[in-house]
């Protein structure tokens, strides 16, 4: 067994591992990022559209830029059309990842790709290299440090090893699709088959990202292997469904050039993001909203915080400052993203799943109107 030791560990190479092991190693402290992919940002999980206000926190390079946008059209199911301001970009989110973990290698980071962190002891974590071609892992890597962040997913790792994990998702499947025409709006479609989600188009030029998301059952229960082969067939029938829908309408060519997938957490932030020596970000502390499903902003700004936080700990030898990071990070997202669950629970619980019919139709289009970042009354305090 081999045996590493940095003061920072990192696990997952995303962009909050990547603006935290920038932020980290700035100050100066050594950091190393495991990463279980063979290529950072690859395979694409992801439907690429970013908020303009993503620019406050770091520097888009233009070649990441497939399209930018600047209003969201929502497809009401009563047939109602809403257009509102929504300035953004779809990124090329596989060179924009990569981007963001060179400028995290130039700051001094190291970065092991295709290593999987297994488990942690004390102040030791065990790591293993993933040998895919080979069909199996290579030798166990121990890693002594001093504090870890884990930014590895939906999912988590670390989160579990401080038993705090992500519980409610939505499901996400998506194809990158040819465009008949130019497209300048974000579009997001709502219709009963889209239980407690939406459909999406991201114009990216001549292509766009068409998605679908549903809300899914909670990981972790007897029937999970059932309710997820379930919950796929729901989720292709919907995505067959937006795709002819958009098929009729003109707007796409009948050719899949890609497909995408992957968990949305939207149970809310985790209780607790940090434990002993640990730190949650991103997706792994539910920082996600939990109403869009959009997090990259949250991602990388809760990244920086976890880096300097990791830091600041890790040069005053006081573990107790990484409460610090909780803090921080509530003081700035804790009520978008509580009046979002909020949103989110109350969808869940009113969502008319069936019959499918005009009725059914009626009581959605009046749900989202409380509850859809495109209308006023989402953002009122209830």
């Amino acid at each position: 067994m081999s045996t590493l030791k940095y003061d920072l560990v990192i696990v997952g190479a995303g962009p909050a591992g990547s603006s935290a092991a920038k932020a980290a190693s700035e100050e100066g402290i050594s950091v190393l990022v495991l990463e279980k992919k063979a290529s950072i940002g690859r395979p694409v999980q992801c439907g690429e559209f970013v908020p303009k206000a993503l620019c406050r926190e770091v520097d888009i390079d233009e070649r990441c830029i497939a399209q930018e946008v600047d209003i969201m059209r929502t497809y009401m199911p009563d047939g109602g059309i809403i257009e509102t301001s929504s300035p953004g970009f779809i990124l090329d989110r596989a060179l924009f990842d990569e981007l963001l973990a060179i400028e995290a290698a130039k700051a001094g980071a190291h970065i092991l790709l295709r290593t999987k962190a297994i488990s942690i002891c004390g102040r030791k974590v065990i790591a293993r290299p993933v040998w895919r071609q080979a069909g199996c892992d290579g030798e166990e890597i121990n890693i002594e440090t001093k504090v870890v962040i884990g930014a590895d997913g939906p999912i988590s790792t670390v989160g579990g090893w401080i038993s705090q994990v992500n519980r409610e998702f939505v499901r996400c499947l998506q194809y990158e699709i040819p465009l008949t025409r130019g497209i300048e709006t974000t579009e997001a479609y709502f219709d009963p088959r889209y239980r407690a989600g939406y459909g999406w188009l991201f114009p990216k030029g001549e292509r766009a990202n068409v998605g679908v998301g549903i809300k899914v059952g909670s990981r972790g229960t007897r029937d999970e292997r059932r309710a997820m082969r379930d919950e796929s067939r729901a989720l292709k029938e919907a995505l067959r469904h937006l795709v002819s829908r958009l098929e009729r309408d003109g707007k796409i060519k009948r050719s899949i050039l890609r497909v995408s997938g992957g968990l949305v957490p939207v149970g809310g932030y985790l209780r607790k993001t940090w434990g002993g020596n640990i730190l949650l970000v991103g997706d792994a502390a539910g920082q996600t909203d939990p109403i869009s499903g959009t997090g990259i902003l949250s991602a990388i700004l809760c990244g920086k915080i976890a880096g300097r936080i990791a830091a600041m700990s890790i040069k005053r030898n006081d573990l107790e400052i990484l409460g610090e990071y909780e803090v921080e990070w509530k003081d700035i997202l804790q009520k978008p993203l509580d009046r979002a669950l909020r949103r989110r629970k109350f969808l869940d619980a009113n969502w008319p799943y069936s019959p499918l019919t005009d009725n059914g139709e009626k009581e959605l289009s009046q749900l989202l109107r409380e509850n859809w970042v495109a209308f006023r009354s989402y953002y009122r305090e209830t």
